[in-house]
């Protein structure tokens, strides 16, 4: 179970996560700036949201780079992939229960933002003018 818990943490690429991470605090701290108003508990669910938009992201991307990454011999930290997909450590049918549970908590957090923030309906009206031809 430990190493199936590794090879997770492995997969999931935190070496990515720190740019984000960042942007989105920079973002908080220009909105204190000129609000002054700032909520700990939304700042950490619009995180974790965030978080999870990344890791979804990620786990994506080793799913559809499975063909390439096998190929790639010349593995980097930021090219070849998590290669736990590639060495088997993590199966296809695993990663896709992963990526499907990932999407599952972002539906489920993700109304919580719209309850939270003074621009909840504009983001609505705006999402609304949007229309698949």
């Amino acid at each position: 179970m430990i190493g199936k818990a590794k090879s997770l943490i492995k997969l999931m690429r935190l070496e990515f996560y720190s740019m984000p991470f960042i942007v989105y605090s920079l973002g908080t701290l220009i909105s204190f700036k000129y609000n002054d108003f700032f909520i700990l508990k939304n700042y950490i669910v619009g995180y974790f949201i965030l978080f999870l938009i990344e890791v979804a992201t990620v786990l994506t991307n080793e799913y559809y780079d499975i063909e390439a990454d096998k190929l790639n011999k010349n593995v980097k930290r930021f090219t070849g992939g998590s290669r736990m997909l590639v060495e088997n450590k993590i199966s296809i049918k695993e990663l896709k229960i992963i990526i499907l549970f990932v999407i599952i908590c972002l539906i489920i957090l993700s109304p919580y933002l719209f309850f939270v923030t003074s621009y909840s309906k504009q983001v609505i009206f705006l999402l609304g003018q949007f229309r698949i031809h």
